[in-house]
């Protein structure tokens, strides 16, 4: 559990800056255990997918005699497997602590002793103020730029594919005998937990009488 804070935690210097309400109300908004292990447990799920996600690469071939039409392939992964877009952006979770009144006291003080210094040296001043300028011309321009840039999403008449959680569905409208399509810069694919994961494939055609249904086993 998070450790409570008291003014015994504050060393002297900072005393100043840190007031008995700012140590109630931090004491006050501390996660609980569950909250922290939610919290632990997107920080391990972050640090497997930027770590251990590969590209999910799915090979569907027709090797029968004649064209396959109207081809649904729906794939369900387990919990244990997560299956994701490739532009998809992973954020860090957010922190479940507190501001640490701490922390801005050092902050503070160490303004305080910057503005000390400012006050014997004014020329140190007016260099900053100018530094800061140049920064923000910068990133004005860099957002500018970047603002001009379409991202295009290419279009394919004869398949399509969609994501929704843990099933992935492939549509191909035909697929001559013989020949294949192979989907390999959509998604990416990691697993979340050590063992064995069992992958489901149903597959639906015009030229098939049942569904047929397929088990993958993917051993980590």
């Amino acid at each position: 559990m998070p450790e409570v804070m008291s003014s015994n935690n504050i060393e002297n210097h900072l005393r100043e800056f840190v007031s008995s309400s700012d140590i109630e109300q931090y004491n006050s908004w501390l996660p609980t255990e569950v909250e922290l292990e939610n919290y632990n447990s997107e920080l391990e799920r972050k640090f497997k997918v930027e770590g251990y996600s590969t590209p999910l690469i799915i090979d569907v071939v027709n090797v029968g005699s004649t064209k396959a039409n109207n081809l649904y392939i729906d794939i369900t992964f387990p919990d244990s497997v997560l299956v994701y877009k490739n532009d998809r952006d992973f954020s860090e979770p957010n922190n479940p602590f507190p501001p640490d009144p701490i922390d801005k006291a050092r902050a503070l003080y160490q303004e305080k002793k910057e503005e000390a210094l400012r006050r014997l040296n004014p020329l140190d001043s007016l260099h900053r103020t100018l530094s800061m300028n140049d920064n923000f011309s910068a990133l004005s321009m860099a957002q500018h730029l970047g603002g001009n840039i379409q991202h295009i999403t290419p279009i394919n008449q004869n398949w399509w594919t969609r994501l929704n959680e843990n099933k992935l569905t492939i549509k191909v409208n035909s697929l001559l005998h013989t020949r294949e399509i192979s989907f390999d810069d959509e998604y990416m694919i990691v697993p979340l937990t050590l063992g064995c994961h069992v992958i489901e494939a149903v597959i639906i055609c015009e030229e098939y009488e049942d569904i047929k249904t397929q088990v993958i086993e993917m051993k980590v």
